[in-house]
């Protein structure tokens, strides 16, 4: 049980976020709501940069499309399921663009919620800061499930812009076709980074040994020319001890093809041989018996 539980925590995690972040939507336009019916719908809080009133919006966030409950209703709750569906389908994307889209389903469904149960969405944060410092006229009035919306998406751009890179959405990215960046010699040693044009280069050199093995004369030239292209590698070109441990082991396991080769080559020549033998021991017996 404990397996399955630490296999599985990462999404565990992920649907404790999720919820604490809804709990906090729901939680707080109720309290609001709450708190402004005693106060006759509004209440400064900081004169000219923060206020609350009391808001039924009928359209999306900061009071767009207005009048368009049902439209927003299905298109929110078909945008939720397809990035719900992306996040499984995709389960080891990265922990930025997860939990950006996890934010914005948060208060997407937030809002869902209130459209659902009372025709509006409850909008009580007023930020007058905008029209004080900027000119800002009508902007809108919010609530939290704006900002998680707002956040996530933030989030998501700084993923594009900054994080994104090649591979990140594999389904097994180990299964990608890069080259690791770094290679651990021995437990407990510091991993250092390793020069990926040269290990492309080895290890295309390795493959085009193996799979050229049919033919005994192409192998055998590749293989000593590749030898001795490692041996100047190894031994000229300075490299630190984590690229000469790379290049040994390259270099071992083309050893080992050539050692391979050489010896389907004497089985070849010791069945010619008695093959040879045998035909002529064959003919003599065939002559003996003519006679």
């Amino acid at each position: 049980m404990s397996e399955k539980i630490k296999k599985y925590r990462i999404y565990i995690f992920e649907v404790l976020f999720f919820a604490a972040l809804l709990a906090v939507d729901l939680i707080s336009k109720a309290a609001a709501f709450a708190f402004l019916e005693k106060k006759g719908g509004s209440y400064v809080v900081f004169e000219g940069i923060y206020e609350l009133i009391e808001v039924h919006n009928d359209g999306a966030s900061f009071g767009i499309f207005g009048g368009q409950t049902t439209m927003l209703s299905i298109f929110t709750a078909i945008a939720m399921v397809a990035l719900v569906g992306m996040l499984i389908w995709r389960p080891k994307s990265p922990k930025l663009f997860r939990y950006g889209v996890i934010a914005v389903v948060a208060g997407g469904v937030g809002n869902l919620i209130d459209r659902l149960a009372y025709g509006y969405v409850r909008d009580f944060i007023d930020y007058t800061f905008l029209k004080t410092f900027f000119g800002i006229q009508n902007f809108g009035v919010g609530n939290i499930a704006d900002i998680f919306v707002l956040v996530g998406l933030l989030c998501l751009m700084v993923y594009v812009f900054f994080g994104y890179k090649e591979g990140d959405f594999d389904k097994n990215p180990s299964l990608s076709g890069k080259i690791p960046e770094t290679v651990v010699v021995n437990e407990g040693e510091e991993q250092k980074p390793v020069k990926q044009e040269e290990e492309k280069g080895l290890t295309q050199s390795s493959d085009a040994i193996s799979e050229n093995r049919g033919s005994d004369d192409f192998a055998r030239e590749d293989s000593e020319k590749t030898i001795s292209e490692e041996d100047n590698i190894t031994g000229e070109t300075g490299l630190s001890n984590t690229e000469n441990y790379v290049a040994e082991k390259v270099v071992c396991v083309r050893r080992k093809i050539n050692s391979e080769i050489e010896t389907d080559e004497k089985s070849c020549v010791e069945l010619k041989k008695s093959a040879t033998k045998n035909n002529a021991r064959g003919d003599a017996v065939k002559g003996g018996a003519d006679r």
